[in-house]
């Protein structure tokens, strides 16, 4: 494209009247005008596209300010996602306070312990001033599974997975790729991001969604023979929906309840 541009601004000057009167003359030997115009226009044009880049690069950059981290493994041939919940951050304690509360109600109303109100305290206090990690995998759904229903226009053949990764919209989101085999790449065009899964290292990756949604990415690394099973759904929704629905995996997780009798 600069290459383009700057031979038409050439052809141009060459051929205009204003310069050379419409003809080339070989007695002409130098033109201070056209030699400053197209040593400052090219000059300004790469320096536009350089300052678009570099801000391009800042803007991809990590950096601080991050509210939601999730990290990404891959495996042959599914994805792995892991999040960590900080349970002191004021806006969970304020908002889902009470969310822990009736689930450690509804579980001591089924113990019959004299130690209920000691356990209820400590597990309220652990999660108000600690921090959890939730970890799941996702798969491709098979074709047969899939539902005919004309209410699910999302669940795509050959693209659908039972467990999709969670953003929050209009939060700087970072995501740490990395693999436990071979190399992978996550990536989905929709947010115009790729990273590839390199073994022994981990890559980053900053996003900031600006609107809720799901959305569709693939593995681009070929990767074996299950490579095209490898599909990676998004899912873009408010930042404290995304919370909610972490917190609710780990009330709703079989460990749960054990750790809860081992309380006792």
């Amino acid at each position: 494209m600069v290459l383009s541009l700057v031979g038409w601004f050439l052809g141009v000057m060459l051929m205009s009247e204003a310069f050379f009167g419409g003809n080339l003359s070989r007695f002409i030997y130098k033109n201070e005008a056209l030699e400053t115009f197209w040593t400052i226009v090219p000059a300004v044009f790469l320096g536009g596209l350089g300052f678009i880049s570099l801000k391009n690069l800042y803007n991809m950059e990590v950096g601080d300010c991050v509210a939601h981290t999730v990290k990404v493994t891959g495996h042959q041939w599914y994805w792995e996602y892991q999040y960590e919940l900080n349970f002191s951050n004021e806006v969970c304690k304020s908002e889902h306070v009470k969310l822990i509360n009736d689930v450690m109600y509804s579980w001591l109303s089924g113990t019959q312990n004299n130690k209920n109100d000691s356990v209820l305290l400590s597990v309220i206090e652990l999660f108000i001033k600690g921090d959890w990690f939730v970890k799941y995998d996702s798969y491709i759904v098979p074709e047969s599974e899939l539902s005919l229903d004309e209410s699910d226009v999302l669940k795509f053949r050959n693209q659908w997975v039972d467990n999709s990764c969670l953003l929050a919209c209009n939060k700087k989101n970072e995501v740490l790729v990395s693999t436990a085999d071979v190399m992978h790449s996550w990536g989905v065009s929709e947010l115009g991001v790729k990273a590839d899964a390199v073994p022994g290292r981990s890559n980053a990756l900053g996003i900031e969604p600006i609107l809720p949604g799901v959305l569709f990415g693939n593995c681009y690394e070929l990767c074996g023979e299950g490579h095209s099973q490898m599909p990676i759904v998004v899912t873009v929704s408010e930042y404290m929906n995304v919370i909610l629905l972490l917190k609710n995996q780990i009330f709703n997780a079989e460990f749960f309840e054990e750790f809860l009798d081992s309380l006792i």
